[in-house]
């Protein structure tokens, strides 16, 4: 239900419901190629109608696509609704993204998302990626009936990565897990 439109990015933050921010670049094909690519999405409501926005920035060559939600949103609970389907879209591409909560947020909490939504959306800066609040390094745990390393010897073993997997009601963490290889 998403279509790709031009049209006005910019955001006033007394009418924003919810802002959701890529966690980490992906890459996409392009038309040159792959290409770096962040994301965003928000949904405001002013009042009588709503309107969800999803924008995917490319990095290099700078270029923003803008993808809209095509049915016309006349309650708060079809723009939640609308927000779901939107976090979907975007995670079909492979972006990992934040919390949409916008509203709870303090007003510091809230200029600053709505600084990174303008970094996303305006060609000639660079978007932060957001690092997961629960994505803290943790220390792998020891190897039942391993022989402890000599001091000062690596025991041999790496960390190649983390994966976050936050919880959505609705949504099945091991499917989530999936959709991000």
């Amino acid at each position: 239900m998403f279509s790709e439109v031009d049209g006005p990015t910019a955001l006033r933050r007394e009418r924003v419901r919810a802002l959701a921010l890529s966690q980490a670049p992906v890459e996409l094909d392009g038309p040159e190629g792959p290409e770096t690519s962040h994301a965003g999405l928000s949904a405001v409501w002013n009042g009588q109608k709503g309107h969800v926005a999803v924008l995917i920035r490319s990095m290099a060559p700078p270029r923003l696509r803008r993808f809209v939600f095509s049915a016309p949103l006349v309650t708060l609970e079809e723009l939640g609704g609308a927000v779901e389907e939107a976090l979907a879209f975007i995670e079909s591409f492979g972006f990992y993204m934040d919390a949409p909560e916008f509203a709870a947020l303090d007003a510091a909490a809230q200029v600053e998302r709505l600084t990174d939504w303008d970094n996303l959306r305006k060609l000639q800066r660079t978007p932060r990626v957001l690092q997961p609040a629960a994505a803290a390094p943790v220390a792998p745990a020891p190897l039942r009936d391993a022989p402890a390393p000599a001091a000062g010897e690596a025991d041999g073993r790496t960390v190649l990565g983390r994966v976050a997997v936050v919880r959505r009601e609705g949504t099945d963490p091991l499917a989530r897990l999936l959709a991000q290889f």
